[in-house]
């Protein structure tokens, strides 16, 4: 008896394993219901994968990769497509992503990224990872708050791109140029994204983006964002774009390295800097500053660095 319904089980039950196995969803009434073609092709891109002669990623990483593609729920690029896209960057320059950048790529955007904010981070991506270049030194030593760049390392995109940093990420997605934005982020190193929402981060790395896109100046855009809100950027922006207008000769940024001990820092120092970056542009009382004292987050920790009020806790 007991040989009996062994044979049975194998018979009903075997098929089933197998298409378990080869990527298959029960669908409702236990109807195996195959997944897309473009998704049972992941893993074999995976697997092919090489890089100098080697395998690119270990069996545990293709499963990890495979079940985020499975999972996900965002539409738009085909899940092969951004399997390719993602393998191709860097390979020209030896900078290819990591199994972990890849997954933070799949894991942050699994839902609510259409088409063209895909499209933008894979933009961004590749800028960042292919277009790194030599860091320009000063006399007061490399223009970049950016400690990888600094130190001579490639970027990493999980820096921006992963759930950990996901206002940043969505931000990224909605930029309006990404691969100005990957040398703006190799200069600043992170941004200090208010904790309101993606339209405010939005707008802060679209300014510092137009304003590194008008001037070319590290030391200038070390300052903005070091110690000036996107508000009072786009300030500042607007003068600058009225008739006559000059900009100084901009060498050497005016302020202090703004890192994540910068939480010391009093809101006095602060503004201080601010007057004499002001100044120095000519723009001494022509531009409203509306605080800086406020919460923020690093871009590459998502740690809050200050806390406080501005003008009494008005919002825009």
């Amino acid at each position: 008896m007991v040989r009996i319904t062994k044979c049975v089980n194998n018979f009903f039950y075997k098929p089933i394993r197998l298409m378990e196995k080869a990527g298959s969803k029960t669908a409702g009434g236990g109807t195996p219901k195959p997944l897309p073609i473009e998704v049972r092709m992941v893993p074999k891109y995976l697997e092919l994968a090489t890089y100098r002669g080697k395998d690119r990623f270990n069996h545990e990483e293709i499963n990890e990769i495979t079940k985020l593609v499975q999972e996900r729920k965002s539409r738009g690029i085909s899940p092969t497509d951004l399997v390719k896209n993602l393998l191709d960057i860097g390979k020209d320059n030896g900078n290819i992503l990591s199994a972990k950048e890849i997954k933070d790529f799949f894991e942050v955007t699994s839902a609510g990224y259409g088409k063209q904010e895909q499209s933008k981070l894979l933009r961004f991506m590749k800028s960042l990872k292919e277009g790194q270049k030599p860091a320009q030194k000063s006399l007061f030593g490399v223009l970049s708050d950016n400690k990888s760049f600094c130190e001579g390392k490639p970027n990493s995109t999980s820096d921006y791109v992963s759930f950990n940093n996901r206002l940043l990420t969505k931000a990224i997605s909605k930029s309006e140029k990404p691969e100005t934005l990957a040398r703006v982020f190799e200069i600043t190193g992170s941004i200090h994204n208010e904790l309101l929402d993606v339209e405010y981060a939005t707008e802060f790395v679209n300014h510092l983006t137009e304003l590194y896109t008008k001037t070319k100046k590290p030391a200038l855009l070390l300052d903005f964002n070091r110690v000036f809100c996107s508000w009072e950027v786009e300030q500042i922006l607007a003068k600058m774009k009225e008739p006559g207008y000059k900009l100084p000769e901009y060498k050497f940024p005016l302020t202090k390295p703004d890192y994540a001990n910068s939480s010391l820092r009093k809101h006095a120092e602060i503004t201080k800097q601010q007057k004499e970056v002001l100044d120095y542009l000519g723009l001494k009382g022509k531009v409203t500053l509306v605080g800086f004292y406020r919460e923020y987050v690093d871009a590459m920790s998502s740690k809050v660095l200050r806390k406080g009020n501005f003008e009494g806790g008005k919002k825009r």
